[in-house]
This record gives structure tokens, C-alpha cells and sequence, in this order.
């Protein structure tokens, strides 16, 4: 069910551009990533960053002069320090120019799992060449805030905070033996990155 309603929202957001005159573009980037650590009723602690990367494409769709929206398909990995989430991302932000050449954005985002592992280390914690399966759910959901500037007429920076919102440690996937599972830890995990990005439109339709 939840892999139709992916199916179903990213057909409609292309629809879209079949009825409106909007600007296709590229855009890829590099971004600061790590997992939050989310006890209950105390404060988050947060593993080791790493520095990663994101790609893809959007289309942006006016509704006025002051805002439009922007989809935007994205294939990032996420995760911290040697632990690695592929996702295939779906943002949709509501853009508003606050100049011509300043924009600020928000707006929720809904990804889809490809492969989930981390490295190995060996019994005296050296790393070894080798990674295991992490248990991960196959959809996450998050929150982005952002802005970004036009630094000519096709090409743009952004910078935007993404926060995930739901947990994405899966153990119903840690099956052993007669269909027992790991134990459940302590706290909840949750995606946490810091992108900076550059855009290029392509043209209007």
C-alpha cells in the first residue's frame, strides 16, 4: 500500500506539467548527514556525521508572483559515519520569493528505502572491508526548511535542513530462528541532514 501511494503522488506531481507552465531543472550536492538518537522523555544524542551526497531533478510550478511549488525527485544517501541509507526521495516545497533572486522554502518529504548497511569492524574495532544489514524501514518521512539564491538566471544555491520525523529502525526485519526478534532498543532513530546544493534549469514547458 505504501509503495502505491509513492507510485501515485510522484504520477501526479509530473502530471502536473502537463497543465501548467513550469521550469525543469537538475541539481546535486553535497550535505552533511547523521542519525539522531531520540530517548524518551530526555534529550537527543546523535551519532558521528559524515559527508555525503545527493542528485536528481524538480520542476517548479508557479501559482503566483509571489509563490510556487517545487517537487523534486532525489536520490541521496543518508545516515552517519559509517552507516549507509540509499534513498529515493519525493520533497515537495512551497517556495516564496521574498526578492527576485531570494527565495525561502519548506515543505514535507517522503522517501523510499533502496539499501540500508554499515561497516564492520572486527572484535578489536578495526574496520574491515565487509558491511552488514541494518534493519531500516522501507519509508521514512521528513520535514525540510530552506532558502536559496539565484547566482544567475539558470543557476542556483540552496541550502536546506532536513529533519526526519518518524523512526526508521525496522526489528519486525530481524528475524531469527523460530520468527523471534532482536530486542527493541531504548530510543528512536531518526534521519538528520544539512545539504548545500546547486540548481541549473533546464528551460520552460
Amino acid at each position: 500500500m505504501k509503495k502505491l501511494i509513492f507510485s501515485f503522488a510522484l504520477c501526479l506531481l509530473l502530471s502536473s506539467a502537463a497543465t501548467a507552465q513550469v521550469t525543469f531543472g537538475l541539481k546535486a550536492g553535497g550535505m552533511l548527514s547523521n542519525t539522531a538518537l531520540v530517548e524518551p522523555d530526555s534529550l537527543s544524542g546523535s551519532g558521528d556525521a559524515k559527508i555525503s551526497y545527493l542528485l536528481g531533478g524538480f520542476m517548479n510550478v508557479p501559482i503566483n508572483d509571489k509563490f510556487s511549488i517545487q517537487p523534486e525527485l532525489l536520490y541521496a544517501n543518508k545516515g552517519g559515519k559509517d552507516f549507509y541509507q540509499h534513498y529515493i526521495n519525493l520533497p515537495v516545497m512551497l517556495q516564496y520569493n521574498l526578492t527576485d533572486k531570494f527565495k525561502l522554502e519548506a515543505g514535507p518529504e517522503i522517501s523510499y528505502l533502496l539499501a540500508s548497511y554499515s561497516q564492520w569492524y572486527d572484535l578489536n574495532g578495526n574496520r574491515s572491508n565487509r558491511y552488514r544489514q541494518h534493519f531500516t524501514k522501507d519509508f521514512d518521512i521528513s520535514i525540510n526548511v530552506g532558502v536559496s539564491y539565484a547566482l544567475l538566471d539558470r543557476l542556483n544555491i540552496g541550502l536546506r535542513y532536513n529533519m526526519g520525523i518518524v523512526d526508521t529502525y525496522a526489528p519486525e526485519k530481524a528475524r531469527f530462528g523460530f520468527g523471534s526478534t532482536i530486542e527493541r532498543p531504548e530510543y528512536n532513530i531518526k534521519n538528520r541532514t544539512l545539504q548545500l546544493s546547486v540548481g541549473w534549469k533546464l528551460g520552460k514547458k
